[in-house]
């Protein structure tokens, strides 16, 4: 069995039910070093990988104001219709909300750490699907009002034992969170408004010209929000929840079925093909939008094993699915099936040939491929004759 190294045993790693993870507080956190989980880099054992692009969710993050309204209903309450809200609690249940935290993203040993930061990735995504919100990109998403299932956000936060009114709005930066005021100048562009100048509406309005005792502006940006959705992946962990334990799982799954499966049906290494690479991306974006229960995804995972005959002795954590230690297939030569790609060595262009029958490509001289023909008409002849004699 793999020995995950000297924090294996800490309580990171496996559950604590008195485990608990507040919202943050505080919006100064330097992440180091920085995690871009649109280019995961998964390991299929501890020393080789490839790295997957994804889908980017976490674009169009950043909130610009243009008007009174929306700065009003963004500062009444944690309004789950922004989508920056709705990343940040995505990616809190992902990350607190399952007890995983810096320390287990930037694990020592590269399987272990590539398992978590897939599995932050993954159900980022799945939380977002579940609550029906449209992504960047959607014809139909909108940073300000975007859609969200209701429903679905008060069984998740049943789930994570959070109350549906907690605040996930990013509140870094200046005017608590809704960032610096901008107007422009004459010949000069958009400057902003005088640094430490909280915003007012009876003083700040968004209007042709200034007035008496009123300051125009354009609009109001987060100039301090640009990766604050990571402020809500907390830098040390107290354990693993118990949500967390069948989030992981789940995710755990997913990463070995993702890996396996796509070399399985192209019949081809990961490593060394792109088609298999690319068909582990399509893989898991099926899975994202998969509606597999519990049952589904454990039979899904199995077949996975059993169809490559992967060894199971890589441990994530106390209490979690294994996986194999190694899950680059050995495909070789498949039968009736070419999965042969050309190396350097190999780069010798054959001539163009010309174009034959059937019967010649089969390698069958003039006389074989006429035998059928022959064959059909004397049984004809024979049938003829057999008839006439018994009638």
């Amino acid at each position: 069995m793999e020995v995950q190294g000297k924090a294996f045993n800490s309580q990171i790693f496996k559950l604590n039910p008195d485990a608990k993870y507040h919202i943050p507080n505080r919006w100064d956190k330097i992440t180091s070093p920085p995690i871009d989980f649109t280019k995961l880099q998964i390991f299929v054992n501890e020393n080789d990988s490839f790295q997957a692009r994804n889908l980017n969710v976490f674009t169009d993050y950043v909130l610009t104001f243009f008007d009174a309204a929306t700065i009003s209903r963004w500062l009444s309450k944690c309004d789950m219709s922004f989508y920056q809200n709705q990343l940040n609690f995505a990616v809190w249940c992902a990350s607190s909300g399952c007890g995983v935290s810096y320390e287990h993203l930037n694990a020592e040993k590269k399987l272990l750490s590539a398992v978590f930061r897939f599995h932050m990735y993954y159900q980022t995504r799945k939380f977002l699907h579940d609550l029906s919100c449209p992504i960047p990109g959607d014809k139909i998403f909108k940073s300000t009002e975007n859609n969200i299932n209701m429903l679905r956000y008060q069984k998740l936060c049943n789930e994570f034992n959070i109350a549906t009114g907690t605040d996930f709005r990013f509140k870094g930066g200046e005017n608590g969170g809704i960032g610096t005021m901008y107007n422009y100048w004459t010949n000069m562009g958009y400057h902003a408004v005088t640094e430490g100048q909280l915003y007012d509406p009876n003083k700040f309005k968004f209007i042709e010209n200034c007035v008496d005792n009123i300051t125009k502006i354009d609009y109001i940006k987060q100039a301090a929000a640009s990766d604050g959705w990571k402020q809500f992946i907390p830098d040390k962990s107290e354990g693993l929840t118990k949500a967390g334990l069948v989030r992981l799982d789940d995710s755990i799954r997913s990463y070995a079925y993702c890996i396996l499966g796509a070399q399985a049906q192209t019949r081809s290494s990961i490593l060394t093909s792109l088609e298999t690479q690319q068909n582990f991306v399509d893989l898991l974006e099926a899975s994202i939008r998969s509606l597999f229960s519990i049952p589904d995804s454990i039979e899904q995972y199995q077949n996975a094993i059993s169809r490559t005959n992967s060894k199971i002795d890589y441990t994530i954590g106390t209490g979690l699915y294994m996986i194999p230690s190694t899950m680059v297939l050995n495909v070789g030569s498949v039968k009736a099936y070419n999965n042969n790609i050309a190396t350097e060595s190999d780069a010798k262009h054959s001539k163009l040939q010309v174009i034959r029958s059937p019967s010649a490509d089969a390698g069958l001289s003039q006389n074989e491929a006429m035998q059928p023909m022959y064959m059909a008409f004397g049984v004809s002849v024979l049938t003829l004759i057999l008839f006439y004699v018994f009638s």
